[in-house]
């Protein structure tokens, strides 16, 4: 039962750090999009704000979508690991 739950830790952390890593990535792209508008000689016209914001905004949801996710890796690892405790007591 132990090695089960170990396994079902391992998969878990793995499928939450792929999601983060997917989500990061789409981070880093932003933020490099972002900084290439804002060294643009026209950044201050009104159509280029408006696709900062917009690239701003998009950012802002994917860091909370990633503190989303570290929040229900650590919430699920935690019910995992309780269970691991408590079948390694059994065990014993």
């Amino acid at each position: 039962m132990a090695e089960a739950i170990i396994e079902d830790i391992q998969a878990w952390t793995a499928l939450k750090m792929d999601e983060y890593k997917k989500i990061h990535d789409l981070v880093i792209e932003l933020e490099r999009r972002e900084e290439a508008l804002k060294s643009r000689q026209d950044s201050e016209a009104p159509a280029v704000l408006l696709r900062r914001r917009n690239l701003g905004d998009q950012i802002w949801r994917l860091k909370t979508e990633i503190e989303l996710v570290w929040a229900d890796l650590h919430s699920h690892r935690g019910v995992l690991m309780s269970r691991l405790c408590r079948t390694r007591r059994v065990d014993e």
